[in-house]
């Protein structure tokens, strides 16, 4: 995100399309968060099913 704000303040992207670029990657990190959470979470419930927790 910091790289799209340096380009839009030295004036290679406009101003009007850094909202979107922006709320963009905040998406793809929200996703990416919520693999992670998901894939964590398997993990928990197969080791509890397991009995390995």
């Amino acid at each position: 995100m910091s790289a799209v704000y340096r380009e839009a303040r030295r004036g290679k992207i406009d101003i009007k399309d850094l909202n979107g670029f922006i709320n963009a990657l905040a998406a793809i990190g929200r996703l990416i968060e919520s693999s992670d959470l998901e894939k964590r979470l398997d993990e928990l419930e197969r080791r509890s099913t397991y009995g390995e927790i």
